[in-house]
């Protein structure tokens, strides 16, 4: 509620030069979080997702998934979120607003880790000692050559 505020109150002519992205990369960035999304959804479990099925019975019912985007980061779908939310031409208020979209998105993939470690136990551990919580680091560096 807050950032509405100073959304409301703030110029909104006050640019920091990120006011116009290139129309190129915003279109990659925007490609980049649909192909996430559509990767991502293809790994869970919609009815579960969706609330039609209670999550403490689908996850007892199926095992760890940890194929296919789920093995370049953990949470594919935050990452999306961060993506869209940079793919737009930027003012002051918009930075401040993204920033505090991060903080929202980050705080909340540790509380989903927190509940998938209870639910996974070690091997949800083992999964993040392998993958990144958010950028595909692991991705980034063997195509580097490391």
């Amino acid at each position: 509620m807050s950032s509405l505020a100073f959304y409301a109150l703030c110029p909104r002519g006050i640019y920091l030069g990120l006011e116009r992205l290139d129309a190129g990369g915003q279109v990659v960035l925007l490609c980049a979080a649909a192909v996430l999304f559509v990767m991502a959804a293809r790994r869970y479990d919609m009815k579960i997702f969706l609330g039609i099925v209670p999550m403490e019975h689908g996850i007892s019912s199926m095992g760890l998934d940890t194929g296919g985007v789920l093995a370049l980061v953990r949470h594919p779908w935050y990452l999306a979120g961060l993506l869209l939310v940079w793919a737009r031409d930027l003012t002051l208020v918009d930075v401040l607003v993204n920033l505090v979209i991060v903080i929202y998105l980050w705080f909340g993939s540790l509380l989903e880790e927190r509940k998938l470690v209870r639910a996974y136990g070690e091997a949800y551990r083992r999964y993040q000692r392998r993958v990144s919580m958010l950028i595909p680091w692991g991705w980034c560096y063997k195509g580097l050559g490391e």
